[in-house]
């Protein structure tokens, strides 16, 4: 009497959740001797209880337990008699719905697929900026790095200049003191890496000749050059009077 109990609640609570699991069970309640299934699996007397056209499970009482199995998994015949138990209408339902379900699949992978594209489209302007701002930033460094350069040749060369080639004097003379101003680099047109810079420079020198001192202003202009890595040389000096 408690198993039979056991039994009617089961069967009761699976009646009453079958409509929730399957979308649109039909009811079959044939009852068969006994069924072997395709993979071997044996029964006894069995009751083919109902037969979900949407995902094509078939809901089996075999004594006191419930299983379910697909439809593919039954005997030929048995599959064939299940399926002329269904009516037509249902079966043009159930196409509907999966034609429905797979054009809801499919709106759904290109909405997926075109926010992918989108997120790497976004995701490569993303990178293209930051390279380019990062590429922007090197040639500000590099750029920073050949003025000082620069400035630093430039002032090198003035001395070297007014103070080892340039006679100030009438006779032997020689600098014994200088002050040198320069104006900002500017790059030349047509160039690369190609820097012009204008200086002043104010010598005190002494002239052997009547052993005098003396001093002298003079304008100059240096051209600088610089490689790919920002490493400068002067390719040009000129005094300008």
């Amino acid at each position: 009497m408690k198993q039979r109990l056991v039994f009617l609640v089961t069967l009761s609570l699976f009646l009453i959740l079958t409509p929730l699991s399957f979308a649109s069970p039909y009811a079959i309640n044939l009852s068969i001797p006994s069924l072997t299934l395709k993979n071997r699996k044996a029964f006894g007397a069995v009751t083919v209880k109902s037969f979900d056209y949407d995902n094509g499970r078939v809901v089996l009482i075999v004594g006191r337990s419930i299983s379910t199995v697909q439809i593919e998994l039954l005997p030929d015949d048995l599959a064939a008699q299940i399926m002329q138990l269904i009516p037509p209408e249902a079966k043009a339902q159930a196409r509907s719905d999966r034609q429905a379900a797979q054009h809801d699949t499919v709106a759904s992978q290109k909405a997926t697929d075109a926010a992918g594209k989108k997120q790497d489209a976004k995701k490569a302007q993303e990178d293209e900026e930051a390279r380019q701002r990062a590429e922007q930033a090197n040639e500000a460094k590099l750029k920073e790095k050949m003025i000082y350069s620069c400035k630093r040749l430039a002032r090198e060369r003035a001395y070297q200049f007014y103070h080892y080639e340039y006679n100030p004097g009438s006779g032997s003379s020689f600098v014994f003191d200088d002050s040198v101003m320069l104006e900002e680099p500017e790059e030349v047109s047509g160039w690369q890496n190609r820097y012009r810079v204008q200086g002043k420079i104010g010598v005190q020198f002494y002239d052997s000749k009547g052993s005098s001192f003396g001093t002298r202003s003079r304008q100059f202009e240096v051209v600088t050059e610089g490689d790919k890595n920002g490493t400068m040389k002067v390719v040009d000096f000129t005094d300008r009077g």
